[in-house]
């Protein structure tokens, strides 16, 4: 299945303006990640709320997909329409470790 995704435009958007990126970042799928950003996905591809899939990440407390964007030169500085940026959303969530994570880098 995934083989047969990767024959598709790795940045095409759903109605909310989401990507395979999004998604695989908003529910903790690093490895999908990996091959999403090895296939030429947009790191900084942006929903209808103005979250980056770093946003999503760090809003959800994925950990190892943080880890992998970061890696892969994603802004920690990126901010949403609402003006927040990847390290608020860890904050406000309670992701400790994503938010020690993001302030050393």
């Amino acid at each position: 299945m995934l083989q047969f995704l990767m024959t598709m435009d790795p940045n095409i958007q759903n109605n909310e303006k989401y990507t395979p990126l999004h998604v695989a970042s908003k529910f903790g799928h690093a490895s999908i990640v990996e091959i999403l950003l090895s296939n030429k996905a947009n790191i900084e591809s942006v929903n209808e709320n103005g979250s980056t899939p770093l946003h999503l990440a760090c809003q959800c407390g994925n950990l190892e997909v943080v880890k992998v964007l970061l890696s892969n030169k994603a802004s920690i500085e990126a901010m949403q329409q609402q003006k927040n940026t990847p390290l608020h959303l860890a904050s406000k969530n309670g992701h400790s470790s994503v938010v020690d994570l993001l302030l050393s880098n």
